[in-house]
């Protein structure tokens, strides 16, 4: 189940993560993100929908790195959609000011 989808279950069931579960969601992404980083890559697109619970309860970073995009254009392209992104402050300020960055 993608975090996304388990945001909403909770949501509709009127509850909340426990502090552990959140703890343990942290925890295992900055896990992916620090081996990411040895290995100089970037994912470029951590959202919820990105994120997917094991059944040992781990919480893993579903793989974004074969798409051929420039993860740049594709969190710009998300935004300009106006799907729900996360985007580097940089990169969002970079795009008010229409700077050439993109």
């Amino acid at each position: 189940m993608t975090l996304k989808n388990l945001i909403f279950l909770k949501k509709s069931e009127n509850q909340i993560f426990p502090s552990l579960e959140l703890k343990r969601i942290f925890e295992d992404l900055l896990k992916v993100l620090i081996h990411l980083e040895t290995i100089q890559k970037v994912h470029g697109d951590i959202r919820p929908s990105y994120v997917s619970r094991k059944d040992d309860g781990q919480f893993i970073l579903n793989d974004r790195l074969a798409d051929p995009w420039n993860p740049i254009w594709i969190q710009y392209n998300y935004f300009k959609k106006r799907e729900e992104v996360y985007m580097d402050p940089v990169l969002f300020e970079s795009y008010m000011k229409k700077s050439n960055i993109f």
